[in-house]
């Protein structure tokens, strides 16, 4: 039906986040898409409810740029891996990266908290 119509529209959008399907237009309505893949980053695995969360933001009306959606499981990984990736207490920091990490953070839009909104 109508959910079929907007995956097949925007099938684009769901291989750029690593789902696949495959299409049998000779089908009946309902039954033309097929989930043949499903994506994965390392122990992340993706799932059938990623595609109905995708297909939510794309029905809704507010949904501004289209192209640059993605599964809010992609989110809370980038966020995780963001937060693992940032300077610890206790690293030993010379005074040329200290200047550096200062710096970049008149550019962020929260310097004070981490991707998880944890105080740094």
């Amino acid at each position: 039906g109508a959910q079929e119509d907007l995956l097949i529209s925007y099938l684009h959008i769901f291989n750029k986040n690593g789902f696949e399907f495959s299409i049998n237009e000779d089908a009946a309505p309902g039954s033309r898409v097929s989930l043949t893949a499903l994506p994965r980053s390392k122990s992340l695995v993706f799932e059938e409810g990623d595609v109905e969360e995708l297909l939510w933001l794309l029905s809704e009306d507010t949904t501004v740029n289209r192209e640059h959606l993605r599964p809010s499981k992609v989110y809370r990984m980038f966020a995780s891996r963001a937060c693992r990736s940032a300077v610890m207490v206790g690293t030993a920091l010379d005074t040329g990266r200290m200047r550096e990490i200062v710096d970049h953070m008149s550019d962020m839009e929260h310097p004070w908290n981490c991707p998880h909104g944890r105080p740094t």
